[in-house]
């Protein structure tokens, strides 16, 4: 029996598939599959993946490399690598990040320990300089845990979990490529009877300042098409939440400042200011006096009321 199949999207990651690789076949947990999508890349990312598999024959059988022609996306690649898991339970990893050894052992054990349907893991964000820091993540003793991810105590991302993969059989995938973690976040966390928590960092993000969303984070025409996708992707959670009742438009205000956010640096021209105050305008009224928001979320909001952040946002940014 298959326990834990770990889905990889591949695009564009040579210099740091061959860690992934080693850390996900050098795991402690046999009864493993791997699903490696290469989404389009033009680099040499799966012969450096297969130069790794041959190191490891005992995983041959256990590992499933799927090429796309074209570039499908995100969203499109981890469905894709659902349909092929067979395990018990799925987990994601990211081409360019690596895992411990005994990760998805420690995982599992804590599942089948609980009966839980999810297992949250934390993890340690790797930069090019300096240690890695550890990102914490905590669990209400209420339980709830739908509050707990939309007031920042739990994170949205997806490969921090381990989650039983007839779960994900429920959930309604995103389209859209920026931060489309939150869609399935939420569905997989509302779903799961039983949430347990592992106070380990196991996985390791690495903060990549070479890549290519951050390499065009003063493109104009990337910024709109990332906004698009990010009130798409919102969307989806928004109304998954709304719907299910499973929190209210008070606890989603700071999410809708997040999806606006992405404007920030072109909010000198008077139509993406208009654009910004008029996306979501329902919160414009309530977010100065909504104890969920922070005091600096405030204060950059009154600072564009005023005209003032984007002088601000540029000074910031000069060297």
């Amino acid at each position: 029996m298959v326990k834990v199949s770990v889905i990889i999207p591949i695009y564009q990651v040579a210099p740091y598939i061959e860690k992934c690789a080693e850390s996900l076949f050098g795991q402690t947990l046999q009864e493993m599959q791997f699903v490696f999508i290469d989404d389009g890349s033009s680099d040499n990312s799966c012969e450096l993946l297969e130069k790794v598999l041959s190191r490891f024959p005992e995983r041959k059988e256990q590992t499933l490399i799927i090429r796309h022609k074209g570039n499908l996306g995100l969203p499109a690649t981890r469905e894709e690598g659902l349909r092929h898991a067979v395990g018990e339970y799925v987990a994601h990893c990211d081409g360019d990040d690596w895992v411990e050894r005994d990760m998805y052992a420690v995982l599992y054990e804590s599942a089948k320990t609980n009966d839980a349907d999810m297992v949250i893991c934390e993890t340690f964000v790797e930069k090019k300089a300096g240690e890695p820091y550890w990102w914490r993540q905590t669990l209400s003793p209420d339980g709830d845990r739908i509050r707990d991810l939309l007031r920042g105590k739990l994170d949205t991302t997806v490969w921090c979990r381990l989650t039983r993969t007839s779960i994900y059989r429920k959930i309604r995938f995103p389209r859209e490529n920026y931060l489309e973690d939150w869609g399935q976040t939420v569905q997989t966390l509302a779903y799961s009877r039983v949430v347990n928590m592992v106070h380990k960092p196991l996985y390791h993000y690495r903060f990549n300042p070479d890549s290519i969303s951050r390499r065009r984070m003063d493109d104009e025409a990337w910024r709109l098409k990332a906004f698009g996708e990010r009130t798409a992707n919102f969307a989806l959670m928004h109304d998954f939440v709304i719907e299910n009742e499973l929190a209210d438009e008070e606890d989603l205000i700071n999410w809708k400042i997040n999806v606006r956010s992405i404007l920030f640096p072109l909010l000198h021209m008077a139509k993406y200011r208009s654009l910004y105050m008029n996306t979501y305008p329902e919160i414009n009224r309530r977010l100065l006096f909504c104890r969920r928001v922070s005091f600096a979320q405030k204060i950059i909001f009154l600072l564009i009321l005023f005209h003032l952040f984007p002088l601000l946002y540029r000074i910031r940014r000069c060297p």
